[in-house]
């Protein structure tokens, strides 16, 4: 791949980060967040997955460095349980990757003739969904769920990224 296509991947590849990490603040508290963690973490997951991406180009690579990237900004960076910083993690990680898929099915993807037009089109439903969720229900709430529920959404979350990878 040509020095170009690296250069756009890496542009392209931070605002992909930045959407996947501040959907992170649908299901966990921005009021607990640490701003300078917040940053300090998405940077070194940038960097990480961009690196992942262009030395070693395999979806299972990326898809890793994608969980861990976001588990570590939420552990740093957000004061919250676990069960939500998990939670937040793989239902963030189901919504982008279904949204990614879709875009993939909506264009016809080829590599060869629209190599990036499916990573602009996912940053920009991303951000959409975002908002959409935010205006229509408060994850952040305290339920009186369970604790049972929440292992079920995680779990299901989890399996879901599995079987739309896989």
């Amino acid at each position: 791949m040509l020095i170009r296509d690296n250069l756009l991947y890496v542009v392209i590849n931070m605002f992909l980060i930045y959407a996947g990490i501040r959907f992170l603040d649908v299901f966990l508290d921005k009021s607990k967040k640490d701003l300078k963690l917040f940053i300090l973490t998405g940077i070194i997951y940038w960097i990480i997955n961009s690196i992942c991406f262009i030395f070693y180009r395999r979806p299972e690579v990326s898809l890793l460095s994608t969980i861990l990237g976001l588990f570590a900004v939420a552990t740093c960076a957000y004061k919250d349980t676990m069960w939500k910083k998990l939670l937040a993690v793989f239902s963030t990680l189901t919504i982008s990757v279904t949204i990614e898929e879709v875009m993939v099915l909506i264009t016809n993807y080829n590599q060869d003739s629209r190599p990036y037009l499916v990573n602009i089109l996912t940053i920009l439903f991303l951000f959409l969904v975002q908002i959409i969720i935010e205006k229509v229900w408060n994850f952040k709430e305290e339920s009186s769920l369970p604790k049972k529920y929440y292992n079920y959404m995680l779990l299901s979350s989890f399996f879901s990224v599995i079987i739309i990878f896989f």
